[in-house]
């Protein structure tokens, strides 16, 4: 059997023609194709991969923003709250401080008042003392007692000659007033004291009987009184001056009764 070349050779042209044709026209749209979704979804595939390195990134953004929020909230509550202690605390000093000083006030105002009623008691007592005392001298006094305070007051008159000089002046009279007369004696007695410490003076005795039992000298501008009530006024000085002291409650008394107070 022979082979007819032609033909074979004539095939094979035919089938690499339609080789050529088939990928001229068939195979390379297909593989264009082909290629064409395969950069397509490689590129789909490379955006999805920084889609979702993008999407890491803003997770890890968000945790640490959220972990910042979380320390800035938990530090502003811890803030808050020792803020909030500390004027709690404040608030509380300021209250106690007030409380005690109220208290101190409070203890203060009722010694007061502790001492100004006993001030008073001691006061009322010691003027109704003077009062007796007082009406008991003038019911006793008689002659005898004025003359009595009359010699004592001459001893009195040496402490206040520079008084009466000045006081005496150009005036040439002096008087003598009692609220009894004086006995002869001691008239002599007083006028002789009184012409050697103011010489060139005339003395006048006279009486009052509104007057307390005593002496009242008068020279010019002066007025010496020595009488039962000069001496209870000088009685009633001592008592003023004396009684706030005597009532004074001691300071040990005053806080032993505040740690009592406060037990």
């Amino acid at each position: 059997m022979s082979i007819d070349w032609i033909t074979v050779i004539a095939q094979l042209i035919n089938f690499l023609v339609l080789i050529w044709l088939l990928r001229r026209f068939l195979y390379r749209p297909i593989l264009d194709g082909i290629d064409a979704r395969e950069a397509q979804i490689a590129k789909r595939i490379q955006d999805a991969d920084a889609a979702h390195q993008q999407a890491l990134e803003d997770q890890k953004r968000y945790q640490s923003l959220y972990h910042k929020v979380s320390e800035e909230r938990d530090q502003a509550i811890s803030d808050a709250l020792t803020s909030t202690r500390k004027e709690r605390d404040q608030l509380m000093a300021q209250a106690r401080k007030a409380m005690e000083s109220e208290q101190q006030q409070w203890r203060s105002q009722m010694d007061a008042e502790r001492q100004d009623f006993l001030q008073r008691l001691h006061r009322a007592s010691a003027l109704t003392l003077s009062e007796m005392t007082r009406k008991v001298l003038r019911d006793l006094a008689d002659q005898s007692l004025e003359n009595a305070i009359a010699r004592h007051f001459s001893h009195k008159l040496n402490t206040l000659t520079d008084e009466l000089r000045a006081a005496a002046g150009s005036h040439h009279e002096g008087h003598l007033i009692t609220h009894e007369p004086l006995n002869g004696q001691t008239q002599s007695e007083l006028k002789a004291q009184l012409n050697q410490l103011l010489p060139g003076l005339t003395w006048q005795f006279t009486t009052d009987a509104e007057q307390t039992p005593g002496i009242i000298l008068q020279v010019g501008g002066a007025r010496i009184d020595w009488t039962l009530d000069s001496y209870m006024d000088e009685f009633d000085k001592m008592i003023a001056q004396s009684h706030v002291a005597n009532v004074t409650v001691p300071s040990s008394a005053t806080n032993e009764e505040n740690t009592s107070d406060d037990r």
